[in-house]
């Protein structure tokens, strides 16, 4: 992922949030934890991480961040 850099951080919040929650989930499973998104105008494509870089429910971070401390 690209560090630092907020207008793409904001250009994959709002693509994210404006996805469907179970076709992101199943994109998710295909991809084995991964998901490629190269569809924001542009900003380069980006490889996303389910449990590193983005959460689908709040139990997911909330079992992640007991797991690091």
């Amino acid at each position: 992922m690209v560090v630092g850099n907020s207008k793409f951080a904001q250009g994959l919040q709002i693509y994210l949030l404006s996805r469907d929650h179970s076709c992101l989930k199943s994109e998710f499973q295909l991809g084995r934890g991964k998901i490629k998104v190269d569809c924001i105008e542009n900003l380069p494509a980006v490889e996303v991480k389910l449990g590193e870089h983005v959460f689908l429910t709040v139990g997911d971070y909330y079992l992640t961040e007991r797991k690091s401390h």
